[in-house]
């Protein structure tokens, strides 16, 4: 199946709407949890075992890696898109350098009984 995305060009009296082809994303698998960055120009997805980050412009895909020992149940990106964090649902989270894939901050169970639920960076910092 295709995926299309659609261009709307022009003012209310002359508009156009263009289609475009969109390479799909294969060999990603089923995913268990999703996020774009703030400015729209990344994409992040995960599942059991592997977090691939792409470029939104090129649909280059920026890294992939096995961060978490487990499924990533929640992720983010910062505002400045250096950064993304994930968490797990028995309270792992880790946060990633996303031009290197490495891991920069882990933190282990963080709230025993707890489900992370939201994971987001503060506007003004990383």
């Amino acid at each position: 199946m295709a995926h299309r995305l659609f261009e709307l060009y022009g003012h209310e009296a002359n508009m156009k709407l263009l289609a475009k082809e969109l390479t799909p994303l294969q060999g990603i698998g089923s995913q268990t949890c999703i996020t774009f960055s703030v400015d729209g120009s990344k994409f992040a997805a995960g599942d059991k075992s592997l977090t691939a980050v792409w470029d939104m412009s090129s649909w280059n895909k920026i890294g992939h890696k096995r961060l978490l020992r487990k499924s990533a149940s929640v992720m983010s990106v910062s505002h400045d898109g250096k950064y993304l964090s994930l968490g797990s649902k028995d309270g792992d989270i880790c946060v990633v350098e996303v031009k290197k894939m490495q891991i920069h901050h882990y933190s282990k169970r963080l709230h025993l009984g707890t489900t992370i639920a939201t994971l987001e960076f503060c506007p003004s910092e990383r």
